[in-house]
């Protein structure tokens, strides 16, 4: 990478659990399609999704919920198969083995980097925006700089979680962890398995995943890569 440049970009990118994918239907008059979704748990009557569509389109389901969790962030690697990222977790390859369009399974690619914001393939190296959990082990590759800055962050994110207020001073419930460490990292698959093996700190920002922190990553035309940051990162 020849530098990192920060910029503002819009990018849309699907948030929910259901893939559009559009193609021609030679029999379709109407441009809008309506599906019925399935009735909620509790008995509560089912929704209508409606959406609008050009003349000679449809739109299909393509994933179900069930296999993606709740999503955050999509992209696509090197062999085209949707790369998402699931709320406060890993990052997971949803793959379609009998070829007809409709994804079955899932494997995951890395959890080293978690709630992922932004995501962005480059060969077999995935370019995340996100949290390094606070017990992950493994090594993490970087400049001597940015290895120490993330050793302090860490650190001071320990420190915050063993000070924190709780009510009636309670002890820490057994899920609650301290944050982990937001940035940009690599994460590079060096044996083609679809897992990924080494991670490399890109950059780390201040403050942590939110509505106002990190997000997209990609590369532009002109070589460069851009990194989205609100003003709370």
């Amino acid at each position: 990478m020849k530098k990192t440049a920060f910029t503002s970009l819009i990018i849309l990118f699907l948030t929910g659990s259901l893939f559009l994918s559009c193609r021609t239907k030679q029999s379709e008059t109407s441009p809008t399609t309506q599906t019925q979704a399935s009735a909620a748990p509790g008995n509560l009557p089912a929704q209508k999704a409606e959406f609008r569509v050009p003349e000679g389109f449809t739109v299909e389901q393509v994933a179900t919920s069930e296999l993606t969790g709740s999503i955050v962030n999509l992209t696509f690697d090197s062999k085209g198969r949707p790369v998402i990222s699931r709320e406060r977790g890993p990052v997971v390859i949803l793959e379609d083995a009998d070829k007809d369009g409709k994804f079955e399974s899932q494997k995951t690619f890395t959890d080293k980097v978690q709630n992922n914001q932004g995501l962005f393939f480059n060969g077999s190296s995935l370019y995340a925006v996100g949290d390094v959990p606070s017990d992950y082990k493994g090594d993490v590759k970087g400049s001597d700089d940015l290895k120490q800055e993330f050793a302090a962050a860490r650190q001071e994110r320990q420190d915050e979680f063993n000070t924190r207020q709780r009510p009636q001073n309670q002890p820490p419930q057994p899920d609650e962890k301290p944050n982990g460490v937001t940035g940009l990292y690599r994460i590079d698959d060096t044996n083609g398995d679809d897992v990924g093996d080494d991670l490399t700190i890109i950059g780390l920002v201040k403050g942590g995943i939110g509505e106002h922190g990190p997000h997209a990553v990609m590369y532009g035309p002109d070589g460069l890569m851009y990194f989205v940051v609100g003003n709370h990162a």
